[in-house]
């Protein structure tokens, strides 16, 4: 995936300046309904206030509540910055921003334009927006809520947005983009503002038109660097974020990104039938990070990242991603059906980073990426081990292959790199009747890579590799050359491959995708069973965690693919 190109947004909100703050009152709700008046003093259920303007205006404290009668509609932009909160907040006593009374209130968009966003959060500490539904309205606003720092040296500290639904914001110019979220290290007035603890948790954000709505992500943002610092992205479902056509790329068509960010955690989140209308390489992935450090990427699951229709350009529509930059990074315990694109993809990313016990079934489906697991050279190692990879028999009738394992553009693997313990079942083959396991782009340097104890499966052409320009045709020819070292070519005796579909889980609760699906487990007599490589000892020395895809504990002596916990079979 090529690198983002973040436009600065420049936001312009004028309010009148807060009336001087009282440290010593109590924590105050102010309350706002559609029957209310402005010339109410907003304190009561009896005298609420009525518009988001009368809002914007009032000064509020840390532990203060702001709270939108349930069922009713306002229009407007709302603003929690340093001119309403003087103090600035507190992490530990949020102000927070929600319906009262039975329902959710919405919040309507009248502030159209590429720089704007229906809520901003800007230097303020201690913010809690939840339960409210957020609505573009029908117009180009670029981003349903902001988070940013403009206000040099501070941090802002504790953010929360949950169980709100966040839909169709965009803005479809070339140069620019949005987002129903958007976590900015950035500031709009050029300040790089440190943000610590951000939160976005059990929100569904999506566009408002169906698939080829042309919001453009559904949580991005910007660093400075990687000043953005202890995220969480969780239980969150993002739908039928369409992007737009010639965005910059990279940057539209996303369900999921983490960008700027040390130390994130992305998980829990349904991603899926998004991408339908972006053209540009870099395209969009499902949940991914760029230019990152110590991003969990866990619990996941991505489905239908596609253009529709296909329009033969763009590429990626990659499931999940490290990208650029990105480093001591793990992805591992998520499912992918049905993209366009990789289930995983790895693009110059800094490493060394972690994909492990995933499950892809019919990913590549438009081979916009070449391969289920595309992957380009980064600085240090890559790890890849005790994934389990499916691809059903399918003639493409082009010249184009698939395979489990796909490296380019350019660039050579350093000495270090595993890709081991993996089910690759892959009967995809091109119009000369070829499948291929792995296959390596023309100047790419794979030597160094240890392929070791994998299992490959194929039932329609002959099998390949093909690596530093040599073509092997059978498994004898690449371990006579000193690669695959313990692998196997066999059926792996999975339940019921291909069937797997949709998991039927509840993003909110963290319930799943596990243990779904179930037909990737491996039957008793598999010859995956128990054969799998020691990775912790030398020369490997890997940390492999503690459990399997499904949840199994992992031993010494492990099986082969996402079902490694060596269990009984019977």
């Amino acid at each position: 995936m090529l690198t983002p190109r973040c436009a600065l947004l420049i936001l312009l909100f004028f309010l009148p300046i807060a009336s001087t703050w009282d440290p010593s009152r109590a924590a105050t709700s102010y309350y706002f309904s559609a029957s209310g008046s402005d010339s109410n003093n907003c304190r009561s259920l009896a005298s609420p206030c009525r518009t988001i303007g009368k809002m914007n205006s009032l000064t509020y404290a840390a532990g203060d509540s702001i709270l939108f009668h349930g069922g009713d509609s306002f229009t407007g932009c709302v603003m929690i910055n340093s001119r309403n909160v003087p103090n600035k907040g507190s992490a530990s006593n949020p102000i927070t921003v929600d319906s009262y009374d039975s329902g959710n209130a919405t919040l309507l968009s009248n502030c159209p334009g590429n720089l704007h966003a229906l809520l901003t959060i800007d230097g303020v500490s201690g913010v809690t927006v939840q339960n409210l539904i957020l609505s573009a309205n029908g117009t180009q606003t670029a981003i349903g809520i902001l988070i940013q720092n403009s206000i040099a040296g501070n941090t802002v500290d504790m953010v929360t947005i949950q169980n709100n639904d966040i839909s169709g914001f965009n803005i479809s110019r070339a140069s620019n983009y949005g987002a129903e979220v958007f976590v900015s290290g950035f500031a709009t007035n050029g300040n790089c503002g440190a943000l610590n603890n951000i939160k976005v948790l059990n929100n569904k954000l999506h566009g408002a038109f169906g698939a080829t709505s042309p919001d453009d992500n559904g949580i991005t943002g910007h660093g400075c660097g990687q000043n953005i610092t202890n995220v969480r992205y969780s239980g969150n479902e993002v739908y039928h974020i369409g992007g737009h056509a010639t965005a910059p790329s990279g940057t539209s068509g996303n369900g999921i990104l983490a960008t700027g960010v040390a130390g994130g955690e992305l998980s829990y989140n349904l991603v899926h039938d998004n991408g339908a209308n972006t053209n540009t390489c870099g395209g969009p992935a499902g949940v991914w990070a760029y230019r990152s450090d110590h991003i969990i990427i866990q619990f996941n699951e991505v489905y239908n990242m596609r253009p529709v229709p296909d329009q033969g350009v763009g590429c990626d529509w990659a499931a999940y991603d490290l990208d650029e930059g990105v480093t001591n990074s793990i992805v591992q315990y998520n499912y992918s059906r049905n993209n366009a694109g990789a289930a995983w993809l790895v693009y110059n990313a800094a490493g060394p980073n972690t994909i492990r016990y995933n499950v892809s079934e019919n990913d590549d489906a438009y081979l916009k990426n070449g391969g289920i697991a595309a992957l380009n050279a980064g600085t240090f190692p890559l790890s890849f081990y005790n994934n389990t990879m499916f691809s059903p028999v399918v003639n493409t009738g082009t010249d184009n292959v698939q395979a489990c394992f796909t490296f380019g553009f350019t660039g050579t693997f350093p000495v270090g790199t595993v890709i081991a313990n993996n089910i690759c079942s892959n009967s995809m083959v091109n119009r000369f009747g070829a499948a291929f396991f792995a296959n390596a782009a023309v100047g790419v340097d794979t030597s160094a890579i240890n392929f070791t104890h994998n299992l490959y499966e194929n039932n329609s052409g002959g099998p390949l590799w093909q690596l530093d320009g040599v073509l092997y045709h059978s498994l004898a020819e690449i371990q006579a050359a000193g690669k695959e070292a313990g692998s196997i070519v066999a059926n792996p005796m999975l339940t019921n491959a291909g069937a797997g579909g949709t998991c039927t889980w509840t993003p909110t609760i963290a319930n799943g995708p596990q243990p779904c699906p179930s037909v990737y487990r491996l039957r008793p007599g598999s010859p995956a069973l128990g054969v799998g490589a020691n990775l912790t000892a030398t020369p490997y020395n890997l940390d492999i965690g503690t459990r399997d895809y499904f949840g199994n504990t992992l031993g010494t002596s492990i099986n082969v693919g996402a079902d490694g916990g060596k269990q009984p079979r019977s």
